[in-house]
């Protein structure tokens, strides 16, 4: 397998690789590959197999995904919370769904949601 270029077109790293392009898509979509855009054509960073620098790029990327998977339990959380908040259907005097939203003149707090129990 000779190696390739640090970012190489998605074509031909699908090619590559014989693999559809759609997959690539897919993983895109998905957020496992964010191709760089060169000249208008989508390229990818091909993990060189021959030094220690693949590591940094997987290391980054696990970052990335565990900051992404942060960001959608809060969003999961804040979600549960507003099915069991006691105020009901009345959202606009729960005091925790005031808080996080943005309500113009206000500054915006934010702190963990008060134990509450299924209405």
């Amino acid at each position: 397998m000779t190696r390739m270029e640090a970012l190489t077109p998605i074509r031909d790293v699908a090619d590559h690789f014989a693999l559809p392009l759609s997959t690539l898509h897919f993983w895109e979509r998905r957020g496992l590959l964010r191709p760089h855009r060169r000249a208008g054509v989508r390229c990818a960073t091909v993990l060189a197999a021959d030094g220690p620098e693949w590591r940094d790029t997987v290391a980054a990327r696990i970052a990335a995904v565990e900051e992404q998977r942060a960001r959608l339990d809060s969003a999961r959380d804040y979600l549960n919370y507003l099915l069991t908040c006691r105020r009901g259907t009345d959202m606009e005097r729960c005091p925790y769904f005031r808080e996080q939203a943005d309500i113009p003149g206000r500054a915006q707090g934010r702190s963990a949601p008060e134990a509450v129990s299924a209405p």
